[in-house]
């Protein structure tokens, strides 16, 4: 790759010189039927750079660091168009992805001990980097910047302004693909794929798999003849229950019932033990990775939260519990797509449960927005920062931040060629945010928050929303909001993630 030149070691006179370290790695496979722990992959060996951040200073060592990856709900949303065209979904890997990019700074490194040059002694000549090296802190931004100029160079590929690590072409058939660092997903034709390919071949060395059962440790279940694909965390699952001795547990109905949520949340704090809060804080912190499959946990996991700097033993317990037990019987429960046979468009619901935070009086609101029939692209759940002094308060909050969600999920679809001219249905069990919706109301007690009114009122002027009425009971956000009873749990579960098992073929 040209990483480095040998020069003098009087080049590098007034710089830093840094050591080379050696990075052992046994990649594994996920696991599997016939390898319930994952099978070895390869034994890996890698030469990085031991030029740790602290040791040096952005703006004298280095210029810009930071380099974005794509957003997850970038990626449900090429899956959906990828379920909806029955499209082939391709995961392109880089390899040695790092030591593409190029270097603007002078860096500079000792040799490796069994790597000497003949004539050219480690107590003379050093390594002069060209090329960004693992370890640096700018290698990530050198590498993704490499990466950027090789897709639109050309024109080739059009980097999204709502994404921009998403690129499209429509020009030699369709396709679109993902950057999360070196891993890269792509959907489209058989032209479209070929077009991602060998555009980057011309730079990297690349490796291929299609219709990949993982990506970014989701599973993936697909029946293509009926369009149907479900996004799942199974193998994480069965192992986040084997690391608790959760594995033979009786499992239940719900995550969160209203009755453990309401004790959670009257738990005294002020005995926090550091031991204790540790492991609590790892058992949250793998029930958030759920969320990328997962919205049926989200309440839950933004209700644990909340005590994740003061959790004691007996919040570990309640933690360990219910919604340990409730994956157990969920295992492989996850995300489908399922465009259906109506129009193909998007849709969502908010909905808010005032003052249900009964520490801080803080609302929690929710919504989520879907492609097709079944494709949740956006779920959310978490607690307002400003007080709600009433209901209309809370629901405006929350139909507010769904609305800036599909703006945004709009203006993708749009760079994606897959824009909607039709406004986008969106559901509150709220009449006062309905009415508020096509009409300024001017009402004294809602002068406060008459801001968050204007904004949906001006998606709903140009044409962006449409704001309908629906029963409290028949709203699926209302699943983010609050713990519910297990038949309107499951309700609401089953229309925002869909049927779980595959249609018969």
């Amino acid at each position: 790759h040209g990483v480095y030149d040998l020069v003098p070691r009087s080049t590098a006179w007034g710089k830093k010189i840094f050591k080379p370290r050696p990075v052992l790695k046994i990649k594994v496979n996920p696991p599997t039927e016939e390898h319930p722990h994952g099978s070895i992959d390869k034994f890996k060996y890698r030469l990085t750079i031991a030029a740790f951040t602290k040791m040096l200073t952005q703006g004298i060592d280095y210029a810009e660091k930071y380099a974005s990856t794509v957003r997850w709900n970038s990626i449900k949303m090429l899956i959906a168009i990828a379920v909806l065209h029955d499209y082939d979904i391709v995961l392109f890997d880089i390899a040695a992805f790092f030591l593409y990019g190029k270097l603007k700074e002078k860096v500079f490194m000792e040799q490796p001990k069994g790597w000497e040059t003949e004539g050219k002694p480690r107590e003379d000549y050093v390594c002069q980097l060209n090329r960004s090296m693992y370890g640096l802190p700018q290698s990530p931004h050198c590498a993704q910047s490499e990466l950027k100029d090789t897709l639109t160079e050309n024109d080739q590929f059009k980097a999204t302004t709502a994404d921009d690590c998403v690129y499209v072409q429509n020009q030699d058939g369709y396709s679109a693909l993902g950057a999360h660092v070196d891993d890269l997903l792509g959907v489209g034709d058989d032209a479209g794929l070929q077009k991602i390919a060998d555009t980057l071949t011309t730079k990297f060395e690349i490796t291929m798999k299609r219709n990949p059962t993982i990506v970014t440790g989701v599973q993936i279940q697909r029946v293509r003849e009926k369009r149907w694909l479900k996004l799942h965390q199974g193998a994480f699952i069965t192992r986040l229950l084997a690391d608790y001795q959760m594995s033979d547990c009786n499992s239940t109905d719900t995550p969160m019932d209203p009755g453990t949520a309401r004790a959670l949340m009257l738990l005294p704090t002020s005995t926090a033990d550091p031991a204790v809060l540790r492991k609590y804080q790892r058992l949250v912190g793998s029930l958030i990775w759920l969320l990328k499959t997962r919205p049926d946990m989200m309440f839950t996991v933004n209700l644990l939260c909340r005590f994740l700097k003061n959790a004691t033993q007996k919040h570990y317990d309640l933690a360990c519990g219910r919604p340990l037990k409730y994956l157990k019987g969920t295992i492989t429960d996850g995300l489908v797509f399922q465009p259906g046979n109506t129009k193909w468009f998007l849709s969502g619901a908010s909905d808010s449960d005032l003052a249900g935070d009964l520490n801080s009086a803080r609302t929690t609101t929710g919504y989520y927005a879907k492609l097709g029939e079944h494709g949740a692209v956006v779920c959310n759940s978490h607690l307002e920062r400003k007080i709600c002094t009433s209901t209309g308060q809370g629901e405006t909050y929350a139909m507010q931040s769904l609305t800036k969600e599909v703006v945004w999920d709009r203006h993708l679809l749009h760079e994606l060629h897959h824009g909607q001219e039709s406004r986008t249905p969106l559901l509150t069990d709220n009449d006062g945010v309905m009415k508020q919706s096509t009409k300024a109301i001017n009402h004294s007690t809602a002068k406060h928050y008459r801001i968050a009114q204007a904004y949906i009122r001006s998606k709903v002027d140009d044409g962006t929303i449409e704001v309908g009425s629906v029963d409290t009971s028949l709203n699926p956000a209302d699943m983010f909001t609050k713990a519910l009873p297990a038949a309107a749990f499951l309700r609401h579960k089953a229309s925002i993630m869909g049927p779980q098992e595959p249609p018969d073929v």
